[in-house]
């Protein structure tokens, strides 16, 4: 049996999940017996599941069971698990913290070999105990709780409370030149103690860090937090809002000119897109944990990722509507969940005999996995811990800009190791 660790709720990047984009679909879950192109299943197939709130006012992760299906779907193209096809199971938590927890005994029900993108935000310790009790492997979960990086049978693919570091740390400095952080960001806990991450980060870079400036959840009128932020005396101001709360806080910069560089991460981008919200958007940045869709030309991979998203929205999936490349709508934990199943896909194919929970567990402890430049290569032997965060196997992330003429990004610059800057090992 796994080892899974005791409850201890961090809710530090909970802001991550609450990105509102792409449609609505209804129900506890899809149907086990259809593929993800749609079509019938056979029972020859490898389950893998994932469970995420979608279609709900607080949460709408339709894109990490897209991901999944575009992944399935390009596995199965190019051979499949020795001979096999994989399947997506996907359970709607319907963001509840009791539909967490039958969401993960009704994955287990069904037969899963391993949960990937996974997305929870109340039952941590509760629904890995769920999937550790029966050998299952939780890799690249994109939820925000410490859990998913604690016990062994955890495989995390990158460290997405690090997405926002780069906005704090050397290259924002190195691309704009600024010396100063200011963070502006709503009122809640979380997002007080995520400030203290990037404090660690921005001081630790050789930056000033100014004391955050808070505002309510519910503010549309960010000309005083605008205003305040240019009193500062900042260069760099990191804004954490929830829904079109950057949007608003771009427009109101753009109205009084302000010339500090803006930064946000990519999972809190807000849902619109950046256009038409003036000059602001001349020096706009986002974080993220990979590398930009505009570098698909010289990444194969993320050529591959693009092209089965293309694919998932010609189809007929209930997900289609959510499988968007298009910057200003795609939805970030859709790129890690993708990469999770090309992973157990890697790590499967080694496995002699039969694919079940217990052999894939037992695999991935001493694997190795190529992700195709899209994120750093993984090898599950080696890991890195701060503080509750014990099993962390890559923390690197990434500086995107925003380049409005063209309505996409570019790389800006990357950060090693996030995780060394916010906890000082």
């Amino acid at each position: 049996m796994t080892k899974i660790f005791a409850s201890r709720h961090t809710h530090i990047s909970t802001i991550l999940t609450l990105l509102l984009v792409g449609g609505v679909v209804s129900g506890c879950s899809t149907d086990a017996s259809e593929s993800p192109d749609g079509t019938a299943g056979s029972s020859d197939d490898i389950l893998i599941g994932t469970m995420a709130p979608i279609g709900t006012p607080q949460a709408d992760l339709g894109g990490i069971p897209a991901a999944l299906e575009a992944a399935a779907a390009d596995v199965n193209k190019n051979g499949g698990i020795n001979g096999r096809n994989v399947r997506i199971v996907t359970c709607n938590t319907q963001y509840g913290s009791n539909q967490e927890l039958a969401c993960a005994r009704q994955l287990v029900k069904d037969g899963v070999v391993a949960v990937a993108g996974m997305n929870n935000v109340f039952q941590g310790a509760a629904v890995e105990k769920i999937f550790a009790d029966a050998d299952i492997a939780d890799i690249a979960n994109t939820g925000p709780l410490v859990e998913a990086y604690q016990g062994t049978n955890t495989f995390p693919l990158t460290w997405e409370t690090g997405s926002f570091i780069p906005c704090a740390s050397s290259p924002i400095a190195e691309a704009t030149g600024g010396k100063v952080v200011q963070l502006v960001a709503f009122q809640d806990p979380a997002s007080e103690q995520f400030a203290k991450l990037m404090q660690r980060s921005a001081e630790a870079s050789g930056l000033k860090w100014n004391d955050p400036i808070f505002n309510p959840p519910t503010v549309s009128d960010f000309s005083p937090y605008v205003a305040r932020a240019q009193a500062s005396g900042a260069d760099i101001v990191v804004i954490m809002q929830l829904g079109s709360g950057p949007q608003a806080f771009v427009k109101a910069a753009s109205a009084v000119e302000a010339d500090f560089a803006i930064c946000t991460a990519l999972g809190l981008s807000g849902a619109g897109g950046w256009d038409g919200l003036g000059s602001a958007e001349e020096n706009l940045y986002v974080g993220a944990t990979f590398r930009p869709l505009s570098e698909s030309t010289t990444v194969p991979m993320l050529e591959r990722l693009v092209n089965s998203y293309a694919d998932l929205q010609a189809s007929s999936s209930d997900y289609a509507a959510y499988s968007s490349t298009n910057p200003a709508d795609m939805q970030a934990q859709g790129v890690a969940a993708w990469l999770g199943v090309q992973a157990l896909a890697q790590v499967a194919r080694t496995i002699e005999g039969d694919v079940t929970p217990t052999s894939v567990i037992g695999a991935l402890p001493t694997a190795k996995v190529s992700m195709g430049g899209i994120i750093p290569d993984i090898d599950f032997t080696k890991l890195t811990s701060a503080g509750e965060y014990e099993r962390v196997f890559n923390s690197d992330a990434y500086l995107w800009k925003w380049d409005a003429s063209n309505n996409d990004y570019t790389l800006a610059g990357e950060v090693a190791d996030t995780l060394e800057l916010t906890s000082g090992r």
